[in-house]
């Protein structure tokens, strides 16, 4: 894919469930100048200031939710990696087009959607493409003003508005953790509005200029009057909602604050133990009318009590004189799957007896006890081996669906979940494979192209060795040369100093013959003259030829000691510059020998990693094959877990339609 936005452009995302605050964050962006789109949902009742949120990333979001049988208030259950599909990936270029047309191709922008919380996958693999930088907001408030507000504006049940402000944080969270992010409590922006927005853009590197003029703006998008709703939390039950406590305690601890390894912990063991309690949340809160029928003797006495979606404990009052034979239970009028944990009667004189189930008019009755209704009429029927007067009967049960959604819808979104999640895992092993073998070839052609380099380091090195030979075998030559002149020179020595000698010895004669030439007569003044002429010409002859002689033997005692003087300055370049190619030679190999084995140790890790993956995938899949066959046989293991609302996922596939004709209507 073309990756065409400029290099270094951030995109900030305003995550966080609905109602958390997110429309005034980036309503206070939106004031500082930042890029929101241009199409913007206007304010209403609800965001009187404003939702601050782009038309066309809200409706591809619907929209991509839609894909995936999912809707805002409704993304409990989205397959593992559900963002790998292939109608999934077929929506990116229209989330490229709706980001180029809506946001440009230069500047940083702001997008703000709760439902990014949930698509974040599928938003990071579209930015990696552009060259776009992601920086998060998580936005959080306390869930149980979260809950009131959203059952004002959505009537949506306490229950579920928990779940899914559980559901929005740990889903923002968990796929956050790779990114530069913050997390910031609302309350924090309304106490201090210019502070809590420059610690922000201290931690995510914003660089943000806080004119004295935007003030007063900023503060208008955080009134503490437009915060519509307080927590009440005295008739809350903490046992059924200690996660949710527990998460919201973790928030407050990092609020505008770097995550510790500490607290990343404890939210990842929140994260699996909540998936694992309400993946089977079908968020349905009913109350029905339950029905029991005493016969004594020939009498049969009704009694009314009420159940809801989830676990019950009922306890009709009997008080019977007379002995009970059998009793029959109708928990509903209606189809349902119920889960059954005990029966229990209280007799007259206090004792505590426990009944199994005689028979029932269910379809199914797996061994865990859960009885699947294809009737409008349900009826389980208790007969006792000997009367006894009875004073209470005790039902302690859990209702897991309801009408459409019991087990024979379960049988297709199971076989849906199945195929999607083998296409999933060929798409996973291709992707692998294809991985693999990039891996192989990389290493492959970097080992090569390393051996190439060493082979031509060593070739360097052995050309380097032999000019160092023959730089030595010279420098011998020329100091055998030197040596040879050395005796030259001192051979001359030698011969000046016998010239000195002679010369000295003619001196003397000279003086000699002078003294002698005065005792001579005036016959021999004239020869006496022509004998000093010839002496003096003699000695200069003597002392020309001795002069050239030193000044030839002079020059070429200077030209060789310049010759040698220059030879000793190659060779100690030469040395030094063999020193230096070695030194570099020796840095190259310790660097290939360190690629090689980083290399080694990669791909080592790289394929020990995937066959993991390749192993984990392999036992899912043997896995999910097990149990579509065991569910296609018994339906045994729908519902080994003991939550409270398990229908959820029994009901997945006919809710969509079930949507749609209800807005045919």
């Amino acid at each position: 894919m073309q990756k065409s936005f400029n290099k270094h452009r951030t995109c900030i995302l305003i995550l966080g469930m609905h109602r958390s605050g997110t429309s005034a964050v980036a309503g206070c962006f939106s004031a500082l100048g930042y890029n929101m789109g241009n199409q913007l949902f206007p304010p209403d009742k609800p965001n009187e200031k404003g939702y601050f949120e782009n038309v066309l990333i809200n409706q591809f979001n619907d929209s991509l939710l839609s894909t995936l049988y999912a809707r805002w208030h409704d993304t409990l259950f989205l397959p593992q990696n559900w963002y790998l599909n292939e109608q999934v990936q077929k929506r990116k270029p229209e989330l490229i087009s709706i980001l180029k047309s809506e946001f440009g191709e230069k500047e940083d922008f702001v997008i703000k959607d709760p439902r990014i919380s949930v698509l974040l996958p599928f938003y990071e693999e579209v930015f990696n493409d552009l060259n776009i930088i992601p920086k998060v907001i998580i936005n959080f408030r306390n869930p149980f003003e979260v809950s009131k507000s959203l059952k004002k504006r959505d009537n949506l049940s306490s229950s579920k508005s928990l779940l899914l402000w559980m559901d929005a944080t740990l889903k923002a969270e968990e796929h956050s953790r790779t990114m530069s992010r913050v997390f910031l409590e609302y309350g924090s922006l309304l106490k201090d509005v210019i502070n809590t927005l420059k610690t922000i853009s201290d931690i995510l590197r914003l660089d943000i200029k806080f004119d004295n003029d935007k003030k007063p703006v900023l503060n208008s998008f955080v009134e503490k009057k437009l915060k519509h709703h307080t927590p009440d939390n005295k008739n809350v039950d903490t046992n059924n909602i200690n996660l949710v406590i527990q998460l919201f305690k973790i928030l407050q601890r990092i609020d505008l604050k770097p995550i510790t390894a500490k607290n990343e912990s404890d939210i990842i063991d929140i994260n699996k133990l909540f998936y694992s309690a309400f993946r089977f949340y079908n968020g349905i809160d009913d109350e029905n009318d339950v029905v029991l029928k005493v016969v004594t003797g020939n009498t049969v006495t009704s009694l009314t009590e009420h159940d809801t979606t989830g676990k019950n404990k009922i306890d009709f009052l009997v008080n019977s004189i007379n002995s009970v034979s059998e009793f029959i239970l109708y928990p509903a009028s209606r189809r349902m799957v119920l889960q059954f944990y005990d029966v229990t009667l209280t007799t007259r004189t206090g004792q505590i007896i426990k009944v199994n189930i005689t028979s029932s008019n269910a379809e199914k009755i797996l061994n865990n006890r859960t009885l699947l209704f294809g009737t409008d009429f349900p009826w389980i029927k208790f007969v006792l081996h000997k009367e006894v007067a009875i004073s209470k009967i005790s039902f302690y049960y859990q209702i897991l669906a309801y009408d459409n959604y019991i087990y024979r819808a379960s049988i297709d979104y199971i076989e849906e979940t199945i195929s999607y999640n083998n296409e999933l895992l060929k798409v996973l092993r291709q992707k692998n494979d294809i991985n693999v073998e990039k891996i192989k070839q990389k290493w492959n052609n970097e080992t090569a192209a390393l051996k190439t380099q060493l082979k031509k380091a060593k070739s360097e090195a052995t050309s380097l060795n032999e000019q160092l030979d023959q730089s030595f075998s010279e420098t011998t030559i020329l100091k055998n040369e030197i040596v040879k002149l050395k005796t030259q020179i001192a051979e001359l020595d030698k011969q000046n100093a016998v010239i000195q000698v002679k010369n000295s010895y003619l001196e003397d004669e000279s003086h000699k013959l002078v003294s002698e030439n005065k005792q001579l007569t005036g016959q021999n003044i004239k020869l006496l003259s022509t004998f000093n002429k010839s002496l003096d010409e003699l000695k200069s002859t003597h002392a020309k030829q001795l002069d050239e002689l030193k000044n030839t033997y002079a020059k070429q005692l200077d030209e060789l000691k310049s010759t040698y003087a220059t030879l000793i300055d190659e060779k100690d370049k030469l040395i030094l510059n063999y020193k230096n190619n070695l030194s570099a030679l020796d840095q190259k190999n310790n660097l290939a020998d360190k690629k090689i084995k980083l290399m080694n140790i990669e791909l080592a890790e790289t394929k020990r990693k995937y066959e993991v993956i390749i192993e984990n995938l392999n036992s899912k899949y043997s896995k999910l094959s097990k149990e579509m066959n065991l569910l296609k046989n018994t339906i045994e293991e729908l519902t080994t877990s003991n939550s409270w609302k398990i229908g959820r996922a029994l009901t997945w596939p006919v809710r969509k339609p079930k949507e749609k004709l209800r807005d045919r209507e």
